[in-house]
């Protein structure tokens, strides 16, 4: 009974063994080593990125999430907060502007400048005086740290825009990103004076439209959208502007007609209204209508559709007359509209009528409108799978008017593996690329062995020697034109053979004897 326990404890621990090895086995075969291969989105400091990793092991491809990078902050430009001196530091500061940014602010350090000296109450005091010709020095004690330092004095350091002995040239604004000056001319040497006015760090140009970046989405209702400016004079420089767009007056149209009335025997105009509301608030916009009479059919003809005459008619208001008006040949005046068709981009539109004067049913032509093409818009984007296409568009009846093919783009390949290269006996293997655009694996593709390349060296009497140019393997071949093997020790690749050939031919030039190969080629 106890061989038995003892046994079935035996057998149980085996099998846990047996089992974890099978495990541990598995787990082991299915363990995958990625590598990251693409970044398809680089993490922000407010949003996560995402990234393509491939595995070495079995060529799977898996697409992961990056996590929110704190540290891939957006800055702007640097802000001085305080300026530094000959003694202290100064502090700068900048922001991040991505929305949403937790800590948008990071600050540093503006180095002590041992230059930023400013002058104590006794001010300048002239070492050596400006000339024409050479510039002066001045000297004054600096009020923070109490040294003495000195600042030279330009050459022309009187000269003023209205000074009788100085000519103002040309004057040159300093900009974000461009220095300024002022040149002068003295009347009495000639000389041109050019004076650096330096770098206007607030001097930006937001002015070029082009460059702002508008929010995306944004209506007359946002609240808290911005506008983002670039300069024209430097990209960096952004500036933040609160932004809310005008109404969109595309929505539902409202016409009053205007209309006229009889007042105490007078006519009296009243304008009408077309009113348009806005597509995402209660916002109207009201255009008027300039009131006009309303003239029924002529009352009065004297003459005919087909050769003209006069005729009379009155408003309906009664206070206004047209009286022997001239109309032409082939003038309907009066005419009930019986239907119509309106003009397209390549028919032409007509009105059927029916005249009363002439008791006459006909068409009244008008002009086609003619296509209005659009700009190019890509219809159909190219990659490396297939062509794509582009088309001119009518602007009024969306027919496409022009096509051209887009031509299918190449690979966006990534080595993921190296290529081999074959040799004369040993096939080789293309790279394994992996598309950035398609998100597929290129796998290797053999390519065959290049085979010997053989190069006749000599023709002995005992037959022919041939070695390939590429990996130098050689070949003997016989009157016959068959291979024939030699077995001398100089043909031995093996390390103790070319040991034991290196002392036979020692011994060979020793004694000057020169043996010639069984292959044909001589020893040495």
């Amino acid at each position: 009974m106890k061989a038995r326990k003892i046994t079935a404890l035996v057998i149980c621990i085996l099998t846990a063994f047996a089992l974890f090895a099978v495990f541990a086995s598995a787990e082991s075969s299915c363990a995958h080593e990625f590598i990251t291969i693409y970044t398809d989105k680089n993490p922000t400091c407010t949003a996560e990125g995402t990234a393509t990793n491939f595995c070495t092991k079995c060529n799977a491809f898996v697409k992961v999430t990056l996590p929110i990078d704190p540290t891939n902050h957006r800055y702007g430009e640097w802000v001085t907060k305080t300026e530094a001196t000959c003694i202290a530091e100064g502090v700068k500061e900048r922001k991040c502007v991505r929305v949403g940014c937790e800590n948008p602010l990071e600050t540093g350090v503006i180095p002590v400048d041992d230059s930023k000296h400013i002058a104590d109450n006794k001010g300048w005091t002239t070492v050596t005086a400006a000339t024409c010709y050479a510039e002066g020095l001045e000297k004054a004690k600096c009020k923070v740290c109490g040294k003495d330092f000195t600042r030279s004095i330009p050459i022309h350091f009187d000269y003023a825009e209205n000074s009788t002995d100085y000519k103002l040239v040309k004057k040159v604004e300093a900009k974000c990103n461009a220095v300024g000056y002022t040149q002068y001319q003295c009347l009495k040497c000639f000389e041109l004076i050019t004076v650096d006015r330096g770098v206007d760090a607030n001097n930006h140009d937001f002015s070029d439209e082009s460059l702002w970046e508008y929010p995306e989405d944004a209506t007359c209702q946002s609240t808290d959208a911005k506008i983002i400016k670039h300069c024209k004079n430097q990209n960096s420089h952004i500036l933040e502007v609160s932004y809310t767009p005008d109404h969109d007056f595309s929505g539902e149209v409202t016409v009053i007609e205007p209309y006229c009335e009889n007042v105490n025997g007078e006519s009296v105009l009243h304008e009408g209204k077309k009113i348009t509301e806005c597509r995402y608030c209660d916002a109207t916009k009201e255009e008027a209508i300039a009131g006009a009479h309303s003239f029924g059919d002529w009352t009065e003809i004297n003459g005919t559709c087909e050769y003209g005459g006069k005729a009379s008619r009155t408003c309906a208001c009664g206070a206004k007359s047209e009286t022997n008006v001239p109309f032409e040949a082939g003038t309907h005046l009066n005419y009930e509209v019986l239907r119509e068709r309106e003009s397209t981009c390549e028919y032409k539109g007509w009105t059927e009528i029916y005249c009363e004067v002439c008791n006459q049913t006909l068409k009244i032509y008008r002009s086609a409108l003619g296509h209005i093409p659009g700009p190019w818009k890509v219809t159909d984007e190219a990659n490396c799978q297939k062509s794509g296409l582009r088309e001119v568009i009518c602007k009024v009846c969306n027919q496409t008017l022009e096509s051209e093919v887009i031509p299918q783009k190449d690979h966006e390949k990534i080595i993921i593996k190296n290529s081999v290269a074959p040799t004369c006996t040993e096939s080789g293997l293309t790279p394994y690329y992996y598309c950035s655009m398609c998100l597929e694996g290129i796998a290797q593709e053999v390519i065959p062995a290049l085979g010997h390349n053989y190069v006749l060296q000599y023709t002995p009497e005992e037959g022919a020697v041939r070695i390939c140019d590429r990996c130098y393997e050689y070949e003997i071949i016989d009157e016959s034109g068959n291979t024939v093997s030699c077995d001398c020790l100089c043909h031995n690749s093996s390390g103790l053979a070319k040991m034991v050939w290196k002392i036979v031919i020692f011994f060979c030039k020793l004694f000057g004897f020169n043996q010639v190969c069984g292959c044909g080629n001589i020893h040495f």
